[in-house]
């Protein structure tokens, strides 16, 4: 099983935008992280984490209702479901060629999230569509998305600040990591760290002479 984590990330990308914060060089802003993943999940299951909870993506053949795209999560992860007035709960897709798909807080974006344990198959998951993600942890939820098309797991976006809505793409370049609106806020963020790293090790190695 494959295993991903942004939290190591997070971390990093916390470093930097704190020197940024001290410099007053640049205002943080949200911006999505999205990650290309392409990978066959009938055959490899894919684990994928993020803060904290985890969301467990896995896939079978076509069924009648087109049930091909299952999933189960852990921690503080839920995705996006039928509510329970339609019976029982499952994970629910969105088609992508129905517009504009976002994710978030209601009411902007889809209201219905819900945990799930075991695994459990959303209903016409067939061909390309986007599964809502959206991670609790210290009491803020954090919105994501996941692209499939069929049994493969395309990519994983998710937003980097709390309670943002994300807007759904199918555009994820092979290999695509942070976004350049989250690169730029990071390099930023790192240089400056290097500057004042410098400037202290020049201070530590001044030499003086007495005359």
């Amino acid at each position: 099983m494959t295993n991903i984590s942004f939290n190591k990330l997070a971390r990093l990308g916390s470093i930097g935008l704190g020197a940024i914060v001290a410099l007053g060089a640049v205002s943080a802003q949200a911006a999505p992280v999205l990650t290309t993943i392409n990978q066959n999940i009938q055959n490899n299951p894919y684990e994928f984490c993020f803060m904290d909870g985890c969301f467990n993506f896995t896939a079978r053949d076509f069924t009648g209702f087109g049930e091909i795209l299952g999933v189960s999560t852990s921690g503080g992860a839920a995705v996006t479901a039928t509510a329970p007035i339609f019976g029982s709960v499952a994970p629910s897709v969105s088609f992508t060629n129905r517009g504009t798909v976002q994710y978030g807080p209601p009411p902007e974006a889809f209201g219905y999230y819900s945990s799930f344990e075991n695994t459990t198959y959303a209903k016409y998951s067939t061909n390309e569509n986007f599964l809502g993600l959206r991670v609790t942890s210290g009491g803020q939820d954090y919105y994501g998305f996941a692209f499939t098309t069929n049994q493969t797991l395309n990519g994983i976006g998710f937003e980097t600040a709390p309670g943002t809505t994300i807007t759904a793409t199918t555009d994820f370049a092979t290999g695509a990591v942070p976004e350049p609106g989250v690169w730029a806020m990071m390099l930023i963020g790192f240089g400056a760290l290097g500057a004042m790293q410098r400037s202290a090790i020049r201070k530590k190695t001044q030499r003086v002479a007495y005359g």
